[in-house]
C-alpha cells in the first residue's frame, strides 16, 4: 500500500460497505430511468399518453418535474439496506 498504512479486517469492511454504498447512490437514477423506460415504452402506449417517455431527457425531466429530486432515488434505501454489514451476532 502507498504510505505503508494498513488497515484492519473491520476498516476493510467499512471501506467495502461505504464504496459499495456511493456506487450504488451514483449509479441508481440510472436505473430508475432505465426501469421507468421500459414500462412507459412507445409500443405499451399511445404516443399521445403524457406519461410516455420520448428519450432519455424526457425521462429525466418529468421525473423530476412530477416528483422532484427524490424521485430519482425512489427505492433507494430498501436496496440500499444488503449493502450494510450485518452487526447482529
Amino acid at each position: 500500500m502507498a504510505g505503508g498504512s494498513k488497515l484492519s479486517p473491520f476498516g476493510h469492511a467499512i471501506a467495502g460497505t461505504g464504496g459499495a454504498m456511493f456506487a450504488l447512490t451514483c449509479t441508481y437514477p440510472l436505473d430508475i430511468i432505465k426501469t421507468r423506460m421500459q414500462v412507459r415504452s412507445k409500443s405499451a402506449a399511445n404516443s399521445l399518453d403524457p406519461d410516455v417517455y420520448q428519450s432519455t431527457t424526457d425521462a429525466v425531466q418529468k421525473i423530476i418535474r412530477t416528483e422532484g429530486i427524490p424521485g430519482l432515488y425512489a427505492g433507494l434505501f430498501p436496496q440500499e439496506s444488503p449493502s450494510r454489514p450485518s452487526w447482529n451476532c
